[in-house]
């Protein structure tokens, strides 16, 4: 009675373990302690083409690819943990795969391991809705640094890009410059002409600025209302004033209307621009030291007439 009651409760655990492995949509398959495969389910024999007959036999790594931090326990057998899970591909016939999770698990009687069982659940659309996520996530990271109406950086684009080039800065011994930028009499641009047409401006002014830049590594941004700023990574003041200039000229050739103006009938802008070359452990400045002084070049040259550039420099001269 014992006898049979065993032999009912084996047929019964024989049915279930059948179904499990027919009717399973993950890929589950044994293997010999060496790495070959022994047994396989209808999943895995469907994606791979092939009948179970001729999938016998072969060597784990002749379907299973993992990357190079990808480990595996096959042939593991004196682990201290008999039981390994990461992420790694199936090869499919043609060359293409499906990213699936690997769980290894080592089989042992007596505590010698005789197989691995290995379940692998197929990821490839969960990997493709994350990579979807964190492109999606990059391109709105991208609009919270955008300027709604210029297309240019944002001040929160300013204030992030001034804090790596100064650290980088500091690091490097090199110099950088600030280049702060106002549209001269706007508030007068704008009583004249409407907000309309002072949006557009600002859109034009930004476009103009961004086009006088010739590296990828500088950046302009809308510092604020008409203000705009540029970081010139790797640029002493030299460098700084030639950009100044080219900007300053590259706006009057655009001869836009503007009757605001007390001295001329077209859009002009005012400058100030400041240079520093901090040095790891020595220099006293900051970031915020090199904002300051190119605003207080900027003022003085909107004192000293407007359409000019004016170095923080030129201040420290006179002073």
């Amino acid at each position: 009675m014992r006898r049979r009651n065993n032999d009912a409760s084996l047929r019964r655990a024989q049915t279930l373990y059948t179904a499990v492995l027919s009717h399973s949509s993950d890929f589950i398959f044994t293997l010999s302690p060496q790495g070959a495969v022994t047994s396989v389910n209808r999943a895995l024999e469907i994606v791979l083409g092939r009948p179970r007959d001729s999938i016998a036999g072969m060597a784990f790594s002749d379907f299973v690819h993992s990357g190079a931090d990808c480990g595996s326990i096959v042939g593991r057998s004196n682990a201290a943990d008999s039981t390994a899970h990461y992420d790694a591909c199936i090869g499919f016939p043609g060359g293409s795969c499906r990213e699936v999770q690997l769980s290894e698990n080592a089989m042992e009687e007596e505590g010698i391991t005789t197989g691995y069982l290995v379940v692998a659940t197929d990821i490839t659309e969960r990997k493709k809705l994350e990579q979807d996520l964190k492109d999606a996530n990059a391109r709105l990271e991208a609009l919270v640094h955008l300027d709604g109406l210029t297309g240019i950086g944002n001040r929160r684009h300013f204030d992030h890009r001034l804090k790596e080039e100064w650290d980088r800065s500091v690091r490097a011994g090199t110099p950088l410059s600030l280049i702060i930028i106002d549209a001269d009499f706007f508030k007068k641009y704008n009583d004249a002409y409407g907000h309309i047409a002072g949006d557009a401006c600002l859109t034009l002014l930004a476009q103009t600025l961004a086009n006088q830049l010739e590296r990828s590594g500088d950046t302009i941004a809308r510092y604020g209302g008409e203000e705009f700023a540029v970081i010139l990574p790797l640029t002493d003041e030299a460098g700084a004033r030639t950009v100044a200039e080219r900007m300053r000229a590259a706006v009057e050739r655009l001869n836009h209307r503007h009757e605001g103006q007390e001295d001329s009938s077209i859009l002009t802008i005012s400058l100030g621009l400041h240079s520093l070359r901090p040095v790891y452990g020595l220099s006293r400045e900051t970031s915020k030291d090199l904002v300051i002084g190119a605003d207080k070049a900027l003022y003085e040259a909107k004192r000293a007439g407007r359409n000019r550039f004016c170095a923080f420099s030129d201040l420290k001269e006179e002073n």
